[in-house]
């Protein structure tokens, strides 16, 4: 019986759970927070939670807030942010990148200088970086216009 639930407990030690989810060794996107190892790079600040998303093209979970690291692949990514949360978005440099997060209480969203970067921010609270002009649009709810810094567009 004993010899039973040793080999139990290690067939079960061995079957974890898989999260193909990204941010594992040598991801750079550092969206597990873990920042990515080896030659991967990463930024490996933690500061982000895990990617809340499976796909490029995501709807955020109701009521929670929300991170995405869009991935490389020729899919155009969009994300949809859940009202009243936070949205990060952070675009792939190579494809376009959609993100609506005008119904939410915060939006962040890293352009990444992505060739086609549409933002569509709430009124107030929200960020978005490496935005290049011509091919960024961003809209800060359905009156207040955005205010530019450099490649920084703001939405007070």
């Amino acid at each position: 019986m004993k010899m039973m639930s040793l080999v139990l407990c290690l067939v079960m030690t061995a079957c974890g759970t898989v999260d193909n989810r990204g941010g594992g060794p040598g991801d750079s996107t550092g969206v597990d927070g873990g920042g990515g190892g080896g030659s991967g790079g990463g930024t490996g600040s933690g500061g982000h939670p895990t990617d809340s998303c499976l796909a490029d093209d995501c709807v955020c979970p109701p009521g929670e807030n929300c991170f995405h690291a869009c991935t490389a692949g020729g899919v155009l990514c969009r994300v949809q942010g859940a009202p009243g949360a936070d949205t990060n978005v952070h675009c792939n440099a190579a494809e376009g990148c959609h993100v609506e997060c005008g119904s939410g209480t915060s939006c962040e969203v890293d352009c990444n200088g992505s060739p086609e970067c549409h933002v569509s921010c709430p009124a107030a609270g929200c960020t978005v970086s490496h935005c290049v002009d011509p091919t960024c649009d961003v809209t800060c709810g359905l009156t207040s216009p955005p205010m530019r810094v450099g490649t920084t567009v703001l939405c007070q």
